[in-house]
C-alpha cells in the first residue's frame, strides 16, 4: 500500500507480521524494515529473498531491466525500480569540504564493482565472495580508467565546471594532481568511514579514507606502481566501528584483506589497522571509548608483523587492554592461512583459541601457553600452528559438587559432569549468567555434540547480547575444564583402588 509520496509499505519477507512495516523506495532504490531492521539496496533484497550470490543477483537484475518494458507497480517489483534512475549520475559538488563528492566517487566505485567480472573474479580468489560483504561495507572498483575516463561522470575537462571538479577532485587525492588520472584505476576500494580521535559526532558517517588494492597479478603490475593505495590525506578513521561497539572482545589484523577475511569466516568482531606499523591514536582511542577489554592482534607472521603487534601490545596494556597474539604459520597472513586451509572458519577459530598472551605473567582466563620448538629434520606442513600445552583451567567446585569459571564479567555453572562414565559423552547442564546485566541462558547439551554446542553458543549469545565469538571461546574453555576435571577423577579413582593380589 502507499506509504508516503514516493514510497511503498509492504509485509516484510524476512519477519512474520501483520502489519506492513516494510518500506520500499522505488525511486531510490531502497528499502528498510522497522519492524525487524533489514534494509538495503535493490541488490541486497535480490539476495536476500532468493538465496542467489551476488553475482547471480546482479546478472538476474541486469536480465530484469533489459526486459522491463513499464515502470513498476508495486512493491514486489523492487527488483527493477531503478530503472527510471541515471545508469550513469554526473558527480556534482555539493559541499565545502568534499564529503559529498567523495560519498558519490564511492557510489560509482560501488556500481561499477557490481558490473565488473574482474572484481568479482578477484574477490573470489581471495575468499571475499560473501554475498553480504560488498554491499555492508560498500566496496568498490575504480577499473582501469575509474572516474577520470568515465564519459558522461565528470563534465567536459574544456568547460569551467570540469576543470573546478577536476581540481576539487585532484585536491581530495581521487585523481592525481599532474595526470588528473583516477588515483585508484585497477584497484578495488574499501571506503573508511566513521570514527576520528575526537569522538565527535560530526565525524560519525563522515569518508575519513579509502583504501585501494590492485586486481591485477603481480606480474601484470608496472614495476614501482604500488599494491595497496590510500588518499593522500592522513591516515585517519577506524574501519567496521560497529564491531567495537557490539563486543568487548575485538580482533585487530594488520590489513583491511585479512580483516575482511575473519569478516567472511563469521568472525564480524574484527577492525584492522594501516599495515604493521599503522596502529594509530584512533584505533586506540576507539578501544578505549568503546570499553573494549581484549584484543586480539591477527598481524602477518613475519618479521614485520611481530614487531607491529609487539608495538601493539605495548600501547595497549599500558592502556589496561589485554593484548594476545594470533600466531599463524611461519610467514602467513590471515587470508593466505584461511584459503590454503580449506576451512577458513575452522581454521581460524583455532588460530583465535590458541592466541599466546602478551603480558607479563600468565594471562587473565589464559586457556593456552606455548613452547618454542625447534626445527629438526624435514620442516613442519605449511599449516602447522604450533602445537598447544593446556594449562589447567582455573575453575572452583561448591560443596554440591557444581563447577563454577568466570570470565570477564560472565559466571559459567555446570552441574551433572560427575555422572558421564563414558569416555564419548559429555551430558551436562551449563548456565552462563552476566553479573552485570543479570542476562543469564541455561540448557542441558552434550558437549562432545559440535550441534548442541552450537545451538547453546547461538542462543546464549542472543540471550547475553554478546559476540558469539566471545560466547564460543569462553564454551571452548568449558570443555577443557570438563575434560580436566574427569581426567583428575578417574585418576584418583585409580589410585584409591586396592591393589589386586595374584594367589598361586
Amino acid at each position: 500500500k502507499s506509504h508516503a509520496p514516493g514510497s511503498w509499505a509492504c509485509l516484510c519477507p524476512f519477519h512474520s507480521e501483520k502489519t506492513p512495516s516494510c518500506i520500499i523506495t522505488p525511486s531510490k532504490g531502497v528499502y528498510h524494515c522497522f519492524g525487524c531492521g533489514a534494509k538495503g539496496s535493490i541488490i541486497d533484497w535480490q539476495m536476500n529473498t532468493t538465496g542467489q550470490s551476488l553475482r547471480e543477483a546482479v546478472a538476474f537484475l541486469k536480465t530484469r531491466l533489459a526486459g522491463a518494458d513499464s515502470e513498476p507497480s508495486s512493491a514486489s517489483s523492487l527488483t527493477v525500480c531503478t530503472e527510471s534512475a541515471p545508469s550513469r549520475p554526473k558527480l556534482a559538488d555539493l559541499d565545502d569540504d568534499g564529503q559529498a563528492l567523495l560519498n558519490q566517487v564511492i557510489d560509482h566505485y560501488h556500481r561499477q564493482l557490481l558490473d565488473s567480472p574482474e572484481a568479482h573474479e578477484w574477490l573470489t580468489r581471495r575468499g571475499l565472495n560473501h554475498p553480504e560483504l560488498v554491499s555492508h561495507f560498500k566496496l568498490g572498483f575504480a577499473g582501469l580508467h575509474g572516474v577520470s575516463g568515465e564519459a558522461g561522470i565528470l563534465p567536459s575537462p574544456a568547460s569551467g565546471e570540469g576543470r573546478r571538479l577536476r581540481e576539487k577532485l585532484a585536491s581530495l587525492g581521487v585523481l592525481r594532481t599532474t595526470t588528473k588520472q583516477d588515483h585508484f584505476r585497477g584497484c578495488v576500494v574499501v571506503p573508511v568511514v566513521g570514527w576520528s580521535e575526537s569522538a565527535n559526532v560530526a565525524h560519525r558517517g563522515r569518508v575519513l579514507q579509502l583504501y585501494g588494492r590492485r586486481t591485477q597479478p603481480d606480474y601484470k603490475i608496472l614495476k614501482g606502481s604500488p599494491k595497496h593505495l590510500y588518499l593522500p590525506s592522513p591516515l585517519a578513521g577506524v574501519w567496521n566501528e560497529a564491531a567495537l561497539k557490539a563486543s568487548s572482545e575485538v580482533i585487530l589484523c594488520e590489513a583491511l584483506i585479512d580483516a575482511m577475511t575473519f569478516w567472511c569466516a563469521g568472525f564480524r568482531n574484527v577492525t584492522t589497522a594501516y599495515g604493521c606499523n599503522g596502529f594509530t591514536a584512533d584505533h586506540l582511542a576507539a578501544l578505549q571509548y568503546h570499553g573494549v577489554k581484549r584484543v586480539m592482534i591477527a598481524y602477518d607472521r613475519d618479521e614485520a608483523g611481530d614487531r607491529g603487534a609487539e608495538s601493539v601490545a605495548a600501547d595497549l596494556l599500558e592502556s589496561g587492554i589485554e593484548a594476545w597474539r594470533v600466531r599463524f604459520p611461519a610467514g602467513m597472513d590471515a587470508n593466505e592461512y584461511a584459503l590454503k586451509s580449506g576451512n577458513p572458519e575452522s581454521a581460524l577459530g583455532l588460530a583465535l583459541q590458541q592466541a599466546a598472551w602478551l603480558g607479563k605473567g600468565t594471562g587473565p582466563g589464559a586457556v593456552f601457553s606455548y613452547e618454542t620448538v625447534a626445527a629438526s629434520g624435514s620442516e613442519s606442513s605449511s599449516l602447522t600452528v604450533p602445537a598447544p600445552v593446556v594449562d589447567a583451567i582455573p575453575c572452583e567446585q561448591t560443596a554440591t559438587g557444581e563447577l563454577l569459571l568466570t570470565s570477564g564479567p560472565r559466571v559459567w555453572r555446570v552441574r551433572g559432569w560427575q555422572k558421564n562414565t563414558v569416555a564419548e559423552v559429555m551430558k551436562v547442564n551449563v548456565q552462563v549468567r552476566d553479573e552485570t546485566t543479570g542476562g543469564f541462558h541455561v540448557d542441558q547439551l552434550d558437549m562432545y555434540s559440535s550441534r548442541h554446542r552450537q545451538g547453546y553458543i547461538s542462543a546464549a549469545a542472543l540471550e547475553l547480547g554478546c559476540d558469539v565469538a566471545v560466547i564460543k571461546r569462553e564454551c571452548g574453555r568449558v570443555l577443557l575444564m570438563l575434560e580436566q576435571k574427569q581426567d583428575e577423577a578417574q585418576r584418583q579413582q585409580t589410585e584409591n583402588a586396592p591393589a589386586s593380589v595374584t594367589v598361586s
